[in-house]
């Protein structure tokens, strides 16, 4: 919806020609500022493409398209905040044996340590994670990067976009009535 907001009287539009200009030069003149601000906006921006693309990846796996197969485990460490559950990465190789895929990542990850083979899905012979066969798992990161790249933009525009506010004008003294 660029463009397309309702600003206040005296509030310019930041998404015209004119005034993405003055937001540039802005960005030119808060030299080293940048340092500080620019991560705010990148690290939040990054993290929501790399949980986006891996939820759309295990969507992909676990819908119509997906490969059914096993995944021989590799090797687990622990993971989560309290090192309570297990991520482990494992070689694919497809029921009908015509895609094999020397490692990649299980997702989600396990509650208790697997061990040998465990049933797996993944997108296609280019897939970098395989899904365990739960429902709703690639739900997840997608919610989790959709919500990233809302703070990134919602940063941008408060750092970078958002037009200055105008200044609070000198009321004029309010005469006061005589007391009746």
């Amino acid at each position: 919806m660029l463009g397309g907001g309702h600003y206040p009287a005296g509030m310019p539009n930041p998404f015209t020609r004119e005034n993405l200009g003055h937001q540039l030069r802005e960005f030119l003149n808060l030299g080293w500022f940048n340092l500080l601000f620019l991560p705010l906006v990148v690290v939040p921006a990054v993290a929501a493409g790399s949980l986006f693309w891996r939820g759309i990846d295990a969507w992909r796996a676990q819908g119509a398209g997906g490969v059914a197969g096993t995944a021989s485990i590799v090797d687990c460490q622990p993971a989560g905040r309290r090192q309570s559950g297990w991520q482990c990465d494992g070689e694919f190789t497809s029921d009908d044996g015509t895609i094999h895929i020397a490692r990649l990542q299980l997702f989600p990850v396990f509650d208790e340590r697997p061990y040998g083979d465990v049933e797996a899905r993944v997108s296609g012979p280019d897939a970098t994670i395989a899904v365990t066969p739960t429902r709703w798992t690639w739900l997840v990161p997608i919610v989790g990067g959709v919500a990233l790249a809302g703070l990134a933009g919602y940063l941008l525009y408060e750092i970078y976009l958002e037009p200055p506010s105008p200044r609070p004008r000198r009321s004029a003294r309010v005469k006061r009535r005589p007391p009746r």
